[in-house]
């Protein structure tokens, strides 16, 4: 569980039909996680398409895995729902106010909830995201106060992989049109803006939410909003 946020994340408890996963309610949304297992496969929360859909196209055990864990994560809170994927790759949930996000480690699920669009990603802090820096780095954000902070790349990189989920646009640089203006670790908060083709910028505001020691899962549940060409 998260040691220090600046929202409540009291009512974090275990998920009632996976007794491995465990709800964290967040303003406007709920964060779910689980340990990834191949066990899922085979529980009630699986449908019959799950498993024709990862027979296809999933060929590693890793792979499938990971698919039966966030999908049996997130119908143990939302009901046997059908879940689909949308042009660009990302899930939802068809005839639904409901909007989701997924992400997964090498040893864990998440996903987040909302009656908003949302967007999340989690990853180890323990990867070593130096080597891909020059990738997804912009020379302003490494002015930023907290550039050197252990956890400032993965928070970055985290921060860029939610923009560009709540983009909802293929073709976006992690460097050029994404972009961290302003985040602050201890405080677990992140704004950033992304960049369209005509130039114009939304902000998104983001926030941190720590599970264990080292894994960080960066969140938003909230619509971007346009910003004024003056950039």
């Amino acid at each position: 569980m998260d040691s220090h946020t600046t929202y409540d994340a009291s009512t974090t408890h275990s998920c009632a039909t996976l007794k491995d996963a465990e709800i964290v309610s967040v303003p406007d949304a709920t964060i779910l996680i689980i340990p990834i297992s191949s066990a899922y496969e085979n529980t009630s929360l699986i449908t019959d398409d799950d498993r024709t859909y990862a027979d296809k196209f999933l060929t590693s055990s890793k792979r499938r895995a990971e698919f039966f864990s966030w999908r049996a994560l997130l119908r143990s809170h939302c009901g046997q729902i059908k879940i689909c994927y949308d042009l660009l790759g990302a899930p939802y949930i068809p005839d639904s106010d409901l909007h989701i996000s997924v992400s997964h480690t090498s040893t864990h699920a998440a996903a987040i909830v909302s009656q908003e669009r949302c967007a999340i990603d989690m990853e180890s802090c323990r990867r070593d995201f130096s080597r891909a820096a020059s990738r997804f780095l912009h020379p302003q954000e490494k002015t930023l106060p907290q550039n050197g902070h252990r956890n400032f790349l993965p928070a970055l990189w985290c921060a860029k992989e939610t923009m560009y989920k709540i983009a909802g646009r293929q073709g976006l640089d992690f460097a050029a049109d994404l972009r961290v203006t302003s985040i602050d670790i201890d405080e677990r908060t992140i704004t950033g803006t992304i960049r369209h083709a005509d130039d114009s910028y939304l902000s998104c505001d983001m926030h941190i939410y720590m599970y264990g020691n080292d894994t960080m899962i960066v969140w938003t549940a909230a619509e971007p909003i346009p910003l004024a060409k003056t950039r």
